[in-house]
């Protein structure tokens, strides 16, 4: 279990570096953030104990525990698990002579009943993971300490992973 929850741990890092990446790239040919270096706003964060808005922001979106970047990668690590659980569900069912998915798309309530159990479990499996205790804190400060080969692979892992979820799932599709 532990080296599940450090594979999971992983890929939420990686997915967390990527954000903030992405983060700072839009920033930077983002046209709000030219208007608020203008002197009138300047002056006016100023007053309000911020020094520097791009620096504020920057912590903002990446800080660890309350950042939008560790948020939309816990979004995106639960969108993961989601397409290889629905990928599972739907192979089992295309290679069973029960066909569940049949039951499950001509059921209004079955949709909605599925649905509300597939989200419950992969609330469930994150928070057991990532978030129970804060335990992704620990391994994220573990991770940093990567050495540049290692960032590469990790990298590289994560994105076969992320883009490998709804690969999964769509080739599952195909056994319905």
């Amino acid at each position: 279990m532990i080296q599940i929850e450090k594979f999971w741990n992983l890929i939420h890092f990686y997915n967390y570096l990527f954000q903030c990446f992405l983060g700072r790239m839009i920033s930077a040919f983002d046209p709000t953030a030219w208007i608020f270096r203008l002197p009138w706003f300047t002056k006016q964060y100023k007053k309000g104990g911020i020094d520097n808005i791009e620096t504020f922001t920057k912590k903002m979106s990446e800080h660890f525990v309350f950042g939008t970047s560790v948020n939309l990668s816990g979004i995106i690590v639960g969108a993961v698990l989601c397409s290889y659980l629905m990928g599972v569900f739907l192979l089992v069912s295309g290679l069973s002579e029960l066909k569940l998915m049949d039951y499950v798309v001509d059921n209004v309530v079955l949709k909605i009943v599925f649905t509300i159990i597939l989200v419950l479990v992969v609330v469930a499996i994150n928070n057991r993971l990532l978030f129970n205790g804060n335990k992704y804190l620990s391994y994220f400060k573990k991770f940093k300490s990567h050495s540049l080969t290692e960032q590469f692979l990790y990298g590289l892992l994560t994105v076969l992973v992320t883009i490998g979820g709804p690969v999964f799932f769509m080739l599952a599709m195909t056994t319905n």
